[in-house]
Parts: C-alpha cells; structure tokens; sequence
C-alpha cells in the first residue's frame, strides 16, 4: 500500500503545463511589474526636466512590446529586450533590440538583433529621446528586416526611467511572406 502511495505521488508531480509559462506571458508579466515601478515613480516624481538630466553615461534595461497591427504580412504581437546606452554630456544614444519573442508560427524566437541609435533632445521643459533600431531577424521559416522608430520622456529627478511609444515594421525578406510587411506599434519602457 505505501508503495502504490508513493507511485501515486509521483505520477501526480507532472501534470500538463507544469513547464512554465510561454515567452510572450512571462514578458508580459516582466513588463506589468516593471510598468507598475515607473507609475509609482512618476506619481512621486513626475517626468524629467531638461534641467534635471544628469550627466554622464546610463545603462538602461527594459521592453518593447508591439501590439498586433497589420500591414500586408501576417498579424504578430512581440516582445523584445531593450538596452540603452545613454551619455548625457553628448546626448548620444546607442543599445540594442534582442531577444525578439512573438506569437507568429515559424517566427516564435526569431535569431538576430538591431543596434540602437538616437539621441536626447535638447529642447526646454520635460527630457525627450527618440531612437531608432535596425536589424535582421530570422526564423525557422522566416527572415525580416526590424525597423523601430520610437520616441518618449524620461522619469523620475534624476532620469531614473525612460517610456513611450514606437512603430515597427517586420519587412519579410525570406518565407512565405516575402515582400511584405507586417507593422505592430506599442510602447517600450527602460530602467537604470
């Protein structure tokens, strides 16, 4: 009887979807908790002032996500790991776009990344950036030119944060749809 006892325990400790979560929900939980820490930094401290801006060079780390859009490609949603290199005595910008995770078959982990370039802007009142990102990224069964173009504000008195929004084509160069584009727009949000 304690055998069959220990058997039973055993064939229950592996029930179905006990693996884990998928890529695109354990990015969309990364992101809700990381969205959640810049709301409450900005409800204390509100968004950076030109004036505010630090000087030096930052690290910041966060996400892309991209809604699902159109275009004249297949549908896709997505996430992507952000990194910004940001110097605030040139106001250069530079980073990377990896780590691409999405919901499309034949392109659910596509290999490849997109180098980041951008710059702070220079005008008065809240601190802006804007950058942009290009790379190829391949599939099992397909390959696209990534092409983001985003833009936002800085958070927190000494730029602790930095959000906003962005537009991304997936140019399809190999695969089933070659010569198309898929876009899917949405936010991004970074961390020192």
């Amino acid at each position: 009887l304690s055998i069959a006892a220990v058997l039973a325990g055993c064939s229950t400790a592996t029930t179905p979807g006990s693996k884990g979560v998928s890529p695109l929900v354990a990015a969309a939980n990364e992101e809700a908790a990381a969205t959640m820490r810049i709301d409450n930094l900005f409800a204390a401290e509100g968004t950076t002032q030109q004036t505010e801006l630090p000087t030096g060079n930052a690290t910041y780390e966060g996400l892309v996500h991209g809604d699902t859009g159109g275009g004249s490609g297949p549908d896709l949603e997505y996430y992507a790991d952000l990194t910004l290199e940001v110097d605030f005595d040139t106001d250069g910008i530079t980073g990377t776009v990896d780590n691409v995770r999405t919901d499309l078959g034949g392109f659910i982990t596509p290999s490849g990344s997109a180098p980041v370039t951008g710059s702070v802007s220079m005008a008065p009142g809240d601190a802006e950036l804007s950058f942009a990102a290009t790379g190829t990224l391949t599939g099992v069964d397909r390959t696209a030119t990534y092409d983001l173009n985003a833009d936002g504000d800085f958070i927190g008195d000494t730029a602790q944060a930095a959000r906003g929004t962005h537009t991304t084509d997936f140019i399809w160069t190999a695969g089933p749809d070659t010569g198309d584009t898929s876009w899917s727009d949405g936010d991004w949000l970074a961390e020192q």
